[in-house]
């Protein structure tokens, strides 16, 4: 299951918590996927995968290490947090680096809307109304225009 907005924040705060580095961002991307196989006009396989990754990018005196991992233990967390400190000591230095920018407040996006998240677009079939007119091949409608460039 996805985490939720507070449940990604208290993770995100976690990572930080763990880091020593200088300056550091993290970060959690979720994917939902589902599939759904035909065959012979019916339904054979249907599935669904959700996938949780949280990275941490670390600078530690201007090198930057970045580490993922999709455990979401609080072992595993750390574990990442210590490779990407471990790579950013390895690392050369990072000319480009800036310091990351504090806390910020985002407006939310309502980007997810409860009355169409049960549909899905592979479980949906649509037909043609007969009684809505169709544009027949001979029709001005249905025909395509080409553009002749005149002969020089």
């Amino acid at each position: 299951m996805l985490p939720s907005e507070q449940e990604a924040k208290a993770l995100c705060q976690r990572l930080l918590g763990y880091t020593k580095a200088d300056d550091a961002s993290v970060g959690v991307q979720t994917e939902g996927y589902s599939h759904l196989r035909f065959a012979a006009d019916t339904f054979t396989t249907s599935g669904r995968r959700d996938d949780v990754e949280a990275n941490v990018t670390c600078w530690i005196e201007g090198k930057k290490g970045t580490a993922s991992t999709n455990e979401m233990d609080d072992a595993s967390l750390e574990a990442a947090v210590r490779q990407a400190e471990q790579l950013a000591r390895l690392s050369p230095l990072d000319r480009e680096y800036l310091p990351t920018l504090g806390p910020q407040q985002y407006k939310p996006s309502h980007g997810y809307v409860e009355a169409t998240a049960p549909a899905t677009s592979c479980a949906t079939t649509s037909t043609w109304p007969s009684s809505t007119p169709r544009a027949s091949p001979a029709s001005p409608s249905a025909r395509h225009s080409a553009r002749a460039t005149p002969a020089r």
